[in-house]
């Protein structure tokens, strides 16, 4: 994953922002599953109060997947930061318009969504951190097709309405060594499909809970340098029992500022 924020000066006092990430994975023995995403958004950086600046940004992104174009989308958005005490705040508010290539169950429309992050700097203690990120998102993404494990189910997977919140608290124990925990759950209500055996909407509705801990390790071969290890367990309860399931994922991730 790379990440690229450019911020300049354009005259009177305004600066102009732009964000650019690429992302992917690579699967070696199963390279249908690879995955990659790349995307770009610009605008000005206006300053509303001394404590407050709003991003206002356009922009694109596309995905890769089987071998060939997932989606393209196009999107604006608007973000409010300020630091405060310490902490940094966001609140990001979204829209886009997303088009799946041919052969995938999605086709193509409109999605919002709404996201904060709130961090808090010595709630816990000296030298601790406490982020709270609750958001809520609309997906009105068209397409339709039927599940092979229950074959008279429909599947309607970007129609839906979605909420929910994480929290982390982090605390540097050593001047090299970081430590944190954390939680996150959110509601998924998909739009009703319909069951073509018992002639009945079906109403899918998935509960997803994943708590996770991570250890940070700073200055790893340079001042600017992180390396990040995670854990995180995952336990999605539906309406629809085939679709429960449970998930361990184990990241490694190294954070290079330059």
């Amino acid at each position: 994953r790379l990440s690229m924020k450019d911020e300049r000066g354009v005259g009177n006092g305004m600066r102009w922002r732009t964000v650019g990430q690429l992302s992917g994975d690579i699967y070696f023995d199963q390279g249908d599953l690879s995955y990659g995403h790349a995307g770009l958004y610009t605008g000005p950086l206006i300053d509303i109060t001394p404590t407050i600046a709003m991003h206002a940004a356009v922009g694109a992104s596309g995905a890769y997947f089987d071998h060939h174009m997932f989606y393209k989308e196009a999107l604006a958005s608007v973000v409010f930061e300020s630091f405060l005490e310490g902490a940094f705040h966001t609140v990001r508010l979204r829209a886009g318009y997303r088009d799946y290539n041919g052969g995938f169950a999605s086709t193509d429309g409109m999605y919002a969504d709404i996201v904060g992050r709130f961090s808090f700097a010595d709630w816990l203690g000296p030298n601790t951190t406490v982020s709270f990120s609750p958001w809520y998102r609309w997906s009105d993404i068209g397409g339709l097709s039927f599940s092979v494990l229950v074959p008279q189910e429909q599947i309607q997977p970007g129609r839906y309405n979605e909420y929910g919140a994480r929290i982390d608290a982090y605390k540097r124990l050593l001047d090299w060594l970081s430590f944190g925990v954390g939680i996150s759950a959110s509601q998924r209500d998909y739009e009703p499909g319909f069951d073509v055996v018992t002639l009945l909407n079906v109403n899918r509705r998935d509960v997803l809970i994943s708590p996770h801990a991570t250890v940070i390790f700073h200055k790893v071969a340079g001042e600017q340098n992180d390396l990040r290890v995670q854990y995180r367990y995952e336990n999605n309860d539906s309406t629809v029992a085939v679709r429960d399931y449970e998930n361990h994922i184990a990241t490694m991730l190294l954070i290079s500022r330059f």
